[in-house]
């Protein structure tokens, strides 16, 4: 038996690794597999948020088998450097480990630690360098993910993994004992690396817009294009924030809302879209996201469709917490807003307020709203919606059935 596959048998850690490292890489041919016999749907314009999720999953499952077999080959090219040998290896897909012997100093021992470091950055970065000017999305999508993860495993993951398990290359290259001044150094390059990634990831760069249409990746690019034209036009700036949010890019969408929001600190319009961030892909507004809503209010929001909008977070809120009374007060004051303006999300301020209406036992309001929230919501791919509201008609009905 090998003794690579000895030494994971008898050690719990790795063989727990092991046998997730082998789930995982069965799941990344699968991955493979799909992208490849959907390569022509996949590479097509516009990225679709399937084909996002698709990049995000192979810049793991996909690029790091490579990245480990690269990091482990540079421990060993580092150890030969210095006369070395690998008395021996092992290598499972997700992790993987070298055993070099020779006589080598404090520092030879540092830069051999260092090394396989050096090659998942040097692979990550290489990737990406690869890719960037792919013909389609997705390819340079798939490379600024896996540039994105293969920095994150390096300057993060196994600095804490080594950290809290005693395991790995970093407490060599972190022994200030015995290497002082590149320990030191080594730190130092390693905050500044870490600031850059942070501040980076913060702003967005390792995100791209995904579009469900190819008419919503056209009204992006005429957007982006009247704004490069006009760059103080506030409204095309407030299209611009929204259209990322709505394109799952919300680091870019952060950061042209705070450049906002810099220049133009009492703009309503900016913190309702503040508010809407906040709130995005979440069940329940978070304090924040409400908070943002009641300021753009109170600054005076000039549309209908932002007043009904910023009232309806603050509903949906006080619904959840229990607040009845003030919810209906604010989805009514919604709802005459959208007799103005009329909401993509009409149909559900009426379930809302049936919601509300179902609370407080008044069962016939309740009905009649979910009627029109069903109403409202009748159309092709509207399915999800329409069963939803059902749903709730179904309870609104129940209740009323059991109340005296």
């Amino acid at each position: 038996m090998p003794a690579s596959l000895l030494r994971v048998l008898n050690n719990p850690l790795m063989l727990i690794f092991t046998l997730l490292s082998v789930g995982n890489f069965v799941y990344g041919l699968r991955l493979g597999r799909d992208g490849w016999q959907q390569r022509a749907t996949m590479l097509a314009e516009p990225l679709r948020p399937g084909e996002k999720r698709w990049a995000e999953s192979a810049a793991i499952l996909l690029a790091v088998p490579l990245g480990v077999a690269i990091h482990e080959f540079c421990h060993a090219l580092a150890t030969w450097l210095f006369g070395g040998q690998i008395v021996e290896f092992g290598y499972f897909f997700y992790w993987g480990y070298v055993v070099p012997v020779g006589n080598f100093s404090p520092a030879q021992d540092w830069f051999i630690s260092l090394a396989g470091t050096l090659g998942t950055l040097a692979y990550g970065v290489g990737l990406w360098l690869l890719l960037r000017h792919h013909r389609s999305s997705l390819g340079r999508y798939f490379g600024v993910r896996a540039l994105r993860f293969h920095l994150y495993y390096a300057l993060i993951y196994y600095p804490l993994f080594t950290l809290f398990t005693f395991v790995g290359d970093w407490r060599v290259i972190y022994d200030f004992a015995l290497t002082p001044t590149l320990s030191g150094l080594t730190l130092g390059v390693h905050l500044l690396l870490l600031i850059g990634f942070f501040v980076y990831d913060r702003r967005g760069w390792f995100e791209m817009p995904g579009f469900t249409t190819p008419a919503g990746a056209q009204t992006f690019q005429l957007v982006q294009q009247q704004l490069a034209l006009n760059p103080d036009d506030l409204l095309k700036q407030e299209q611009y924030i929204d259209v990322l949010r709505q394109a799952d890019a919300p680091n870019q969408a952060r950061e042209q809302l705070r450049h906002l929001l810099r220049h133009h600190p009492d703009l309503p319009e900016g913190y309702l879209l503040q508010a809407s961030l906040l709130a995005h892909g979440k069940r329940q507004p978070p304090v924040k996201a409400v908070r943002a809503a009641e300021k753009a209010l109170a600054l005076g929001l000039s549309r209908p469709g932002q007043v009904a909008y910023a009232n309806s977070l603050l509903a949906q809120y006080n619904l959840d917490t229990g607040r009845v009374d003030e919810a209906l007060r604010q989805l009514n004051e919604a709802l005459a807003q959208t007799a103005q303006s009329a909401m993509p999300n009409q149909a559900y301020l009426y379930y809302l307020r049936a919601t509300a209406h179902r609370r407080k036992q008044q069962y016939a309001a309740a009905r009649q709203d979910i009627e029109q929230a069903l109403l409202l919501a009748e159309g092709p791919g509207r399915e999800e919606a329409v069963a939803f509201y059902r749903r709730e008609q179904e309870t609104i009905a129940s209740h009323a059935r059991h109340t005296p």
